[in-house]
């Protein structure tokens, strides 16, 4: 039976230890696709986040992302949305607000809100990586979710 799909995921497995796809991977994903093998990359990492390392794939290629809630293609056109519901997806939030010192919401937007952590995070927890590096993309939510999650 021929190979007909090759789904990667980016950390870990394209991206090297510098998050970049290395030109031998580069060629090889052309080659692959030249062969009849669709690519697709799959990662948990947010559309925003996955999307210039897509573009640099020389070759047709699905992307899945946000932990499979997110299909499009590399020209970012959303082929296959899965969100939770809004009511179900605050309901969540305000639960693990009981099992968490803090808790982080990951929306689908392109700028400033699109990771969303209450007050309590701090810089040297696990998401002080987004404090330090990403304050574009990253807004602070009080105990209310409502606004952040655009109700």
């Amino acid at each position: 039976m021929a190979i007909r799909l090759l789904a990667l995921d980016l950390d870990g497995t394209l991206l090297n230890s510098r998050s970049e796809i290395s030109p031998a991977n580069l060629r090889a994903l052309e080659e692959t696709s030249r062969r009849g093998v669709r690519i697709a990359i799959v990662t948990g990492r947010r559309r925003f986040s996955a999307q210039p390392f897509v573009a640099q794939i020389p070759c047709p290629v699905t992307m899945v992302s946000s932990n499979g809630a997110l299909v499009g293609s590399a020209t970012g056109e959303i082929l296959h949305r899965h969100f939770l519901p809004q009511e179900t997806a605050l309901e969540a939030l305000e639960i693990a607000r009981a099992y968490r010192p803090f808790t982080v919401a990951i929306f689908d937007k392109p700028s400033r809100g699109q990771v969303t952590m209450e007050e309590g995070a701090s810089s040297d927890g696990p998401y002080g990586w987004y404090l330090s590096h990403a304050p574009s993309a990253l807004a602070r939510a009080t105990h209310d979710w409502r606004p952040a999650a655009g109700c």
